[in-house]
């Protein structure tokens, strides 16, 4: 038995996992506590440290079956091969979520040439515009209101989007 990582629909993680559970097959769902934010209020709430997608032990044998249940999308391919999760994968992610380490899950993106507003840290109320961004956390930001041309390299999470 190998794991392997199924596609669900959206925001169907946890009931594919309850499903598969009651059918007998080990199931891996990796959740983390974040902050959420409405206009009114903010919550901690759990949420699939990947979303759509759920890790189960099984074999070839039962594909099938499982494609079969509602919900599931399709297993994770690379090419015309399902891509197994090697064991000691699965422990660390275990590993990670379960350890003091801070997770969190950020859907922010930013283009180049779009205008933030620093957050935090030494530049906190200057805006800028992004002159390039590395994935989820690095920032580099031109500040406008220095009169000058300085580029700064900060975490993402350091800035918001200004509306225009």
């Amino acid at each position: 038995m190998n794991w392997y990582v199924v596609y669900t629909k959206s925001r169907a993680e946890k009931k594919i996992e309850n499903i598969l559970q009651e059918k007998g097959y080990e199931v891996f769902l990796p959740m983390v506590k974040t902050m959420r934010q409405w206009s009114d209020r903010k919550k901690k709430i759990e949420r699939p440290l990947f979303p759509g997608y759920l890790f189960i032990k099984t074999t070839p044998v039962n594909f099938t079956n499982i494609l079969n249940i509602d919900g599931i999308v399709n297993f994770i391919r690379f090419g015309n091969t399902v891509a197994k999760v090697r064991e000691q994968d699965i422990f660390n992610i275990k590993i990670m979520i379960n350890g003091s380490a801070q997770i969190t899950i950020e859907n922010k993106t930013y283009s180049k040439g779009q205008m933030v507003k620093i957050t935090e840290g030494i530049f906190a109320g200057y805006q800028g515009l992004v002159e390039y961004y590395k994935g989820k956390n690095i920032l580099i930001v031109s500040l406008l209101e220095l009169q000058m041309s300085v580029k700064v390299e900060i975490p993402a999470d350091f800035v918001k989007a200004v509306s225009k």
